[in-house]
């Protein structure tokens, strides 16, 4: 079976979970096929060059589509896959484009994130991250026919870089470490800045630690605010390649993890200390065995909700925890577990085979879908080239 991944990028899109969680699951899927990974955009993936798996690039910026899409159909006439697997709503419309033309089997991943809004292009196997999402898509007309799937599973344990988790650990001076690792730009921020906030909450009752954030740049000022946000507090922004790149490596310098996502999995899968954001509160939330599942829903996204939440309660749980090793120790028990039955991509491998087996060519909505998806591809990569423009 030759099983071909379809991924965008733009300068905010492409370098975030989504694509971490497409490099997880093709590097699993070796076991069952010949893999190969199409980027198509303004950059290659920086995560991509260390995989087994191989990658083929085509530069796209908004311009010259009807080229792109030539040289994309060329490259899957080489590719010659049996199916055709997309990880992006872009990605999806240059998938159904080569569907189209050699009658493949399409699959589509929702990589988590909101509910749509307005419209969603019709994919007939459909995956998804977050019971949120699937949840969702059940219950739209649209997808009456859509094959769905709700597979969380898409992390492995990470492994781990000796030499800079000793440069964190250097940097905390034998403090535990609180950390967090996202993209810096608006659609973290607040998570960060409410990881900011437990921070100070924890110095101020005496729990010493050392603050680390990690993550790329998106967003020069929001950068400058959270530092601002945080003088006075041992914390150290980590903004440099060195750090970012392949930054779920630096988990095990850390004791405990604020996390959304993909993240919260892989820091689970080192039996960390579990944190994450929660919608409306000033601070991130413990997830523990009362509220895990509730939390889970939403894709441990800054869209949880909790519906009985006590914010002066968990805060001291997490002080205990960061003041005692043995807690942690006790607590990592259950994170692993949580891991192992949860989010291991090797237990979905199974269902993935599946998945690929029974999926069949369709001609679904391909017209209005087609059409919205042009408008919206090259509306949205002629955007990121105006935007680069301008601060080049």
């Amino acid at each position: 079976m030759k099983i071909l991944y379809l991924i965008t990028s733009t300068r905010g899109h492409g370098q975030g979970g989504h694509a971490m969680s497409l490099k997880t699951i093709s590097e699993t899927m070796v076991a069952i096929g010949d893999v190969c990974i199409l980027c198509i955009g303004v950059l290659p993936l920086a995560i991509f060059r260390q995989s087994n798996v191989k990658t083929e690039y085509i530069f796209y910026n908004g311009k010259k589509t009807i080229n792109v899409i030539r040289d994309i159909l060329h490259k899957i006439n080489e590719v010659k896959p049996d199916i055709i697997h997309s990880f992006d709503t872009r990605a999806l419309f240059f998938a159904r484009i080569a569907a189209l033309r050699y009658r493949l089997p399409l699959v589509h991943t929702k990589a988590g994130g909101p509910n749509p809004t307005r419209w969603y292009p019709f994919a007939k196997t459909l995956i998804c991250f977050s019971k949120e999402n699937y949840d969702y898509f059940r219950a739209q007309p649209k997808f009456r026919k859509t094959a769905l799937h709700l597979i969380p599973n898409r992390a492995v344990e990470p492994p781990e870089d000796p030499a800079r988790v000793a440069e964190v650990r250097a940097l905390a001076k034998g403090a535990p470490v609180l950390m967090r690792i996202a993209r810096i730009g608006n659609t973290y921020a607040e998570s960060f800045r409410q990881t900011i906030r437990l921070s100070n909450e924890l110095t101020n009752r005496g729990a010493r630690h050392a603050l680390v954030l990690v993550g790329v740049v998106e967003d020069q000022p929001v950068l400058e605010e959270l530092k601002k946000m945080a003088q006075g507090l041992e914390v150290h922004f980590l903004t440099d390649s060195h750090f970012t790149l392949n930054a779920a490596e630096l988990v095990p310098a850390a004791d405990l993890v604020v996390g959304t996502g993909r993240s919260i999995q892989e820091a689970a899968s080192k039996g960390k200390v579990l944190l994450t954001p929660l919608a409306g509160s000033a601070m991130p939330v413990l997830v523990n065995k009362e509220n895990v599942e509730a939390l889970m829903v939403t894709n441990f996204s800054p869209r949880n909700v909790l519906i009985d939440y006590s914010e002066q309660q968990t805060i001291a749980m997490i002080a205990e925890l960061t003041n005692d090793s043995l807690k942690r120790k006790e607590y990592s028990h259950f994170s692993k577990k949580f891991f192992i039955d949860h989010f291991d991509i090797r237990s979905a491998l199974p269902r993935y085979e599946a998945i690929y087996r029974v999926a069949s060519f369709s001609m679904g909505c391909w017209i209005g879908d087609l059409l919205h998806g042009l408008i919206t591809t090259v509306r949205a990569f002629d955007y990121d080239r105006r935007q680069r423009d301008t601060t080049s």
